[in-house]
């Protein structure tokens, strides 16, 4: 089962304040950066970190991703967290992808699009 909500992790907190350091040390340290928080829009670092226009933390993220998916047990839960950028969350329409390309950050774009290349790839390789 999904670990249960919290009104707002550290993660989600330190990306919200543009704070690369932290969130840094936070990812280095374990935080999961799958989990939304529970204040009914479910928002992710990943889809936050988009709307933002923060690429250092989108790569940060997107590098502790494709960590987890690594020791990822079976191939269902490993492509779930590496195809996270293309996923949509809550009362979210958009992905962290087409979040991103809305608001002009084309530097997160980019970032975005290498980890979505990478997951894309990675699916083939599962099959």
């Amino acid at each position: 089962p999904p670990p249960a909500e919290v009104e707002e992790t550290p993660l989600l907190g330190a990306v919200r304040a543009d704070r690369h350091d932290a969130a840094a040390v936070l990812l280095e340290a374990g935080a999961d950066p799958t989990l939304a928080d529970a204040r009914g829009a479910k928002e992710t670092p990943l889809l936050c970190c988009a709307r933002r226009g923060s690429a250092e933390i989108a790569r940060a993220l997107l590098k502790a991703l494709a960590a987890r998916a690594e020791k990822a047990g079976d191939d269902a839960s490993r492509l779930r967290i590496l195809c996270h950028v293309d996923r949509r969350f809550g009362l979210h329409p958009e992905t962290a992808l087409e979040a991103a390309a809305v608001a002009g950050h084309g530097a997160v774009v980019v970032a975005l699009c290498a980890g979505a290349a990478g997951c894309k790839a990675d699916a083939t390789l599962a099959n």
